[in-house]
């Protein structure tokens, strides 16, 4: 970076920034305050990383370190590791979901803090406090806090709960000067819910790879044909669809604008959010307001209070007497006895040939049974034609009969008769001559012709040449037989 001077200039709102080219060559800078969220989308490839690089530092490039202070979600833990000691963090990248779900839970109670103090010096935005705040230097600082959340689906899929907390900061958290990134590789329903997209209205996408997920991200389609690198859709506040082009930063001149920020700036003092955490939890648990305090404190995984001491609170009773109590036990008893009394119905079992695996048991069980083997062995006779035949098979087996000398001929020793052929009469006394008439074409002559009335208009006769009939052209080719 040759030119600095970048970083002297300032703008009204730290929170600006240049997400890339328009079509008509103008540049596209856009508060992130006015979003006041975003949600970007992008495959492999599409520029995404790069996209989010070049978007904090342009906030970055124009506001001082107490203005603005950004917070990292990196699942993939090698993206954003040169923004650590940067004096803009408020902590280093988040790489732990479980450390992740208790910042968004600390920036909740953040925001409700942020309001206490807005309602005691009688502002409605952040903006308002910040000028109070120049005039008396008493007042706490209150800085732009922007979340990024690098693979949304990463966090999620491990924490499903966080889905209410990033809602409620989406519904709360502008005025407080709260701002998410949410940034996801795969949109699918399951990870951009109906709740997130209804609580973060913009929306940014890159080069999709289908038309599905382009209408998950925008509600139209169009990002699929998006090309790669930086190429994306804009659409703010469910307005119009604006096309543009991301500027690139590489590695090297990330690592150069870094090391003049960390020579600029002081270092930073990261801020325990856990602890600041478990502190906020206590307060609300002296106030009295358990009812918002149980459902975080079940949710906070860290030092202090924990899911066991939350749920150790027994509720109270709601009003049961003790007689009730009796009267359930008692019932409860009596229907415990009444089941073991219950007179259960004999099985009945039969005999199936699987359970015996010699004829002969099989035999002495019917006759203990008192079943002959004949009527079991007899097959169930209808009135058809072919079981009636199979019964007179069987009997005849059973009676005995005189043998019957069959003879037996080989095929090879059967000769070959003749057939008999039979007359057919001659075709000569089948077919009879017919002689058909032979016509021939008539030429129509002017006098052959009917004389037309005097009355009827003449017309100019037309030189007509007369062709054989359809009839009399096969009739000409049959050969006299």
């Amino acid at each position: 970076m040759g030119n600095k001077t970048i970083f002297k200039t300032k703008a009204d709102d730290p929170t600006s920034a240049i997400l890339g080219i328009a079509p008509d060559s103008s540049n596209i800078v856009i508060p992130v305050s006015e979003g006041p969220h975003f949600l970007v989308a992008g495959t492999t490839g599409s520029g995404k990383s790069v996209f989010i690089n070049s978007l904090l530092i342009s906030m970055m490039a124009h506001s001082h370190p107490d203005e603005l202070k950004l917070t990292i979600i990196d699942p993939k833990t090698v993206e954003f590791t040169a923004y650590k000691g940067l004096p803009y963090m408020l902590c280093d990248p988040l790489v732990d979901m479980s450390k992740a779900n208790n910042f968004v839970l600390y920036l909740v109670e953040e925001m409700e803090r942020r309001y206490e103090l807005f309602a005691k010096y009688g502002v409605k935005k952040l903006a308002e406090y910040q000028e109070k705040q120049r005039e008396n230097e008493d007042m706490e600082k209150l800085p732009y806090i922007v979340l990024v959340i690098d693979e949304f689906a990463d966090l999620i899929s491990q924490y499903k709960d966080v889905e209410k907390p990033i809602a409620r900061i989406g519904q709360k958290a502008r005025a407080a000067g709260i701002h998410m990134i949410i940034a996801t590789q795969s949109p699918r329903r399951e990870v951009i819910t109906g709740l997130i997209k209804a609580n973060v209205p913009s929306r940014i996408s890159l080069m999709v790879a289908n038309s599905t997920e382009s209408q998950i991200i925008l509600d139209e389609t169009g990002g699929e044909k998006l090309r790669p690198k930086g190429d994306f859709l804009l659409k703010m506040n469910g307005g119009q669809v604006s096309r543009g082009q991301a500027p690139f930063v590489s590695n090297g001149e990330i690592a150069e604008i870094f090391d003049y920020l960390r020579e600029t700036y002081d270092a930073p003092e990261p801020v325990d959010f856990e602890a600041e955490l478990q502190r906020m939890l206590d307060a609300k648990s002296k106030d009295g307001d358990t009812e918002d305090i149980d459902e975080s404190a079940s949710k906070f995984h860290g030092s202090g209070r924990s899911r066991k001491n939350s749920k150790s609170r027994k509720r109270p009773s709601q009003g049961i007497s003790s007689d009730e109590k009796d009267k359930n036990a008692r019932m409860r008893e009596k229907i415990k006895e009444n089941k073991k009394n219950e007179k259960k119905p004999p099985i009945k079992r039969t005999i199936s040939g699987s359970a015996f695996k010699n004829k002969e048991a099989r035999e002495k069980a019917l006759k203990e049974k008192g079943v002959s083997n004949k009527a079991t062995s007899a097959p169930k006779m209808t009135n058809s034609k072919q079981p009636q035949e199979k019964t007179k098979k069987v009997t005849a087996k059973s009676q005995p009969t005189p043998q019957k000398e069959i003879k037996v001929t080989h095929y090879q020793d059967k000769k070959p008769q003749p057939r008999q052929q039979k007359e057919r009469p001659s075709a000569s006394r089948e077919r009879k001559s017919v002689q058909r008439p032979q016509r021939t074409n008539q030429l129509i002559n002017s006098t052959t012709r009917p004389k037309k009335d005097k009355a009827q208009p003449t017309r100019r006769p037309t030189a007509t040449k007369t062709r054989p009939s359809a009839r009399t052209r096969p009739q000409a080719r049959v050969k006299s037989r």
